[in-house]
Formats: C-alpha cells, structure tokens, sequence
C-alpha cells in the first residue's frame, strides 16, 4: 500500500532555466512528503532487531529497549541549520548541559539512548531517492562560563558499527515511504570537505569522509554513480 506519492513533487523537480539549478519552490515542495511523514509519526519506528544485527559484540536485551528515534527538523523549516527542538532547548539555557545539533539538511532522525540524543542522520529528497548527506555522533555542550563551551562526550553509541546503523535506519524510513531508492552522498560531494566555519579550513578531510560515507555506502552493496553518490534500488 502507498502511504505517499513521489511522482507529482518528483515530476515538478526539473531543472530550471536559471544557472541551470532546481526549482527552489519544487525542491521545498518535494520536502512534504518526509514532513507529512514526521506528522504522522512515521520516522519513529521499533529499530531493536538493526541494533542486534549492527552491534559489534552480543548486546544485552536488557539496553535495546533503551534506544529509540526522534524525528528532527531545521528551525524555521531551512534547507539546513540547528534542529528546532534539541538546540532551542539549549540556546535558551546554555548553563545547562544540552546538545547543539545542526543538520546538513531541512530533516533527520536522531537515534536516543536514554532519552537522549547520540547520533543523526539527516537526508534529503533528490529524484525517486531518499538521499542520506549526514552521518555523525553527537556529543552534548554546555557554557561553563560566560562565552566559554565545552563539549562532553555521549554514552551509548560505542557497541555498534554507527554509519552502518544509521544508514540501515533511514533506509527502513524510506521503505515506509515508499521511496523506490536509498542513496549516500559520496565523499567528493560533502561540502565540509572543502569548506569550514571561518577561516578554520575544511571540518572533514576527504580521508574521513570516505570512511563514513564511501566505505559505509559500499559495505552495505550501494553502487557508485556517475554524480558521485552511491544508490541501492528498495523497490
């Protein structure tokens, strides 16, 4: 059964005759089949048989229960940015531990542990694909003085192969919506490979990059294309 269609959003999505880039206004539109998906609650489902199989020794049934999905979207609905519901928590109170978390993309699932963010992955529509562009831990923050962060590491995300779950994860997402492809953008195509806050230079060297998103792809039997990312056909 067809929970959503993708022919009318994806049909609208033609190129444009300025710069040779998508219609903005088709591309926004192409986002309401996820965000009708998160008001029905569809990115939250049971994930406790991904976390048995991607979990690098025997895990304890008595922790799967403690993980679970929350759904994420870009404040303001951007095309990316700090996520509307964990960082607005913590921007109103930054003298209290929270989690700063900014999405490559306008939406994404996060994986809890004990109620608690530990990991995102965040993806984007591109044709008939559900395309992943984000595969990262999360680790929570807080100003310990006036202009001053730190960072702290977060529990939970250690016993399992983490990009292969967090694809495994949105993949089983796009299944619910029917989507007839699952993709990963490659390596070349990450724009924190060649681009940075400031003047810091590139957050990711294309050596990582690869690791999550090239090698994690391929495990997974995700085939390369000639735009740079890696597909694997669902339906």
């Amino acid at each position: 059964m067809t929970i959503f269609s993708l022919e009318g959003a994806a049909a609208e999505c033609k190129p444009s005759n300025i710069f040779g880039q998508f219609s903005v206004s088709a591309y926004l539109k192409s986002y309401d089949v996820i965000l009708n998906a998160f008001d029905q609650g569809l990115g939250r489902f049971e994930i406790h048989d991904l976390l048995t199989e991607y979990a690098t020794n025997a895990l304890s049934q008595k922790r799967v229960p403690l993980y679970e999905l929350d759904q994420v979207v870009a404040i303001n609905n951007e095309l990316s940015g700090v996520d509307a519901k964990w960082s607005q928590r913590y921007l109103k109170n930054r003298s209290q531990k929270g989690y700063l978390i900014f999405l490559d993309a306008r939406t994404g699932l996060l994986l809890l542990y004990k109620k608690k963010p530990i990991a995102v992955v965040a993806f984007t529509p591109k044709d008939e694909a559900l395309m992943i562009v984000q595969l990262q831990g999360i680790r929570s923050i807080q100003e310990i003085e006036k202009g001053k962060e730190t960072t702290f590491p977060t529990r939970g995300l250690a016993p399992f192969q983490p990009w292969e779950l967090l694809v495994s994860i949105a993949q089983r997402f796009a299944e619910r919506l029917n989507f007839k492809q699952i993709g990963v953008q490659g390596s070349i195509n990450n724009v924190w490979t060649f681009m940075g806050f400031g003047f810091d230079g590139p957050r990711l060297t294309r050596e990582r990059a690869a690791v999550i998103y090239d090698y994690t792809a391929t495990g997974l039997g995700f085939d390369k294309k000639s735009d740079g990312n890696y597909y694997k056909n669902l339906y």
